[in-house]
């Protein structure tokens, strides 16, 4: 598992906190117990949620 630092941390939070502004979302998903993978969508109406991006954190 990557380590990563609180400022790292902060950061993609960051980005991802900005992408759901402009109008997409996120989904949170945990595995593993402590494993959690932020899984951003961007809506499409005709094929549904599109996956384009995600973080393990």
């Amino acid at each position: 598992m990557e380590i990563i630092s609180a400022t790292q941390f902060a950061r993609s939070i960051n980005e991802y906190l900005d992408l759901v502004e402009s109008g997409k979302t996120i989904v949170i998903k945990r595995k593993n117990g402590k494993m959690y993978t932020l899984v951003l969508y961007q809506e499409n109406k005709d094929a549904g949620n599109n996956k384009i991006a995600s973080i393990r954190l």
